[in-house]
């Protein structure tokens, strides 16, 4: 049995007799639903794309913002290795000391961007997470206002139920970590 987009590798379920699950809960779901019988068709991933670019297109700018303040992280994180070279070949072998200033001044300058470059992807990451909480929220809001004005009853069904069992079960283990490393 080979997952979509089976590349032989991981997803393709070898050795383990087609039995791999995610969890527990899964064949549970999978045995309560009506579904879970008929063999779902797998999906190419090709086939998923237009999903994938729905879900980046408004966010392209943050993504491209973030992807260029990594990029210039992980240079400048080249530094200091690259400065031990001139170091070494340059200032204790051949003697230049007048090497050793501008060295210094590229490690530290270096360390300076990388920082800096951390704090503002942190500081990115954080506030388009913060601002995707937000949105949800809305929804959220917007559907139970309109769930009211229609004044419809949801019911419980068996995947629900399971969905909201597996989630009191991951907030009480949640509420047991300690924060310290465990």
């Amino acid at each position: 049995m080979r997952m979509a987009g089976g590349f032989g590798g991981i997803g393709t379920q070898r050795g383990m007799g087609g039995h791999a699950e995610r969890s527990p809960r899964t064949r549970e779901v999978r045995e309560s639903s009506p579904q879970g019988a008929s063999k779902a068709k797998p999906t190419r991933v090709m086939d998923q794309l237009p999903e994938v670019w729905a879900l980046l297109k408004p966010r392209r700018g943050l993504l491209a913002l973030g992807l260029v303040l990594m990029a210039v992280n992980r240079v400048s994180g080249l530094i200091l290795p690259a400065s031990q070279k001139y170091l070494f070949d340059n200032v204790f072998s051949k003697h230049q000391t007048k090497l050793l200033t501008p060295l210094v001044a590229a490690v530290l300058l270096a360390t300076l961007i990388q920082g800096l470059t951390s704090y503002a992807l942190t500081q990115l990451l954080s506030k388009a997470a913060q601002r995707m909480i937000t949105d949800h929220s809305g929804v959220n809001k917007s559907a139970t206002e309109l769930v009211q004005k229609l004044h419809v009853t949801p019911e419980a069904s068996p995947t629900s139920q399971s969905l909201q069992k597996g989630d009191e079960q991951n907030l009480t283990a949640l509420k047991k970590l300690s924060g310290k490393g465990h």
